[in-house]
């Protein structure tokens, strides 16, 4: 748990800039999505809401790519599939990030 800052509130992590695709900016909006989960786990009790949450900053292609891996449009629970961009065989490997 992060500190109390003076005024007895928590502090308020930055929502992460729009991810459009560029790999070279994929990092920079990895380690910003982690600031923001680490700092309201309240708001992502889970996996799911964490991915949710993700692809709601995809404006344009990049969530085009993650909605066309989505059956019938639907995010699948975090229990029925790997995390997207690894197939079963890499799920205890490392990610390959097919953006």
């Amino acid at each position: 748990m992060f500190p109390l800052n003076p005024g007895g509130k928590k502090a308020k992590a930055a929502d992460p800039q729009f991810f459009h695709g560029d790999r070279k900016k994929l990092r920079e909006f990895f380690a910003q999505l982690s600031i923001k989960f680490a700092t309201n786990p309240e708001l992502f009790p889970d996996e799911q809401s964490k991915v949710g949450y993700a692809a709601s900053y995809l404006p344009g292609h990049a969530f085009s790519l993650y909605a066309s891996m989505m059956p019938d449009g639907v995010m699948p629970s975090a229990r029925d599939r790997p995390p997207i961009g690894l197939s079963s065989s890499q799920s205890e490997g490392p990610c390959t990030c097919i953006l």
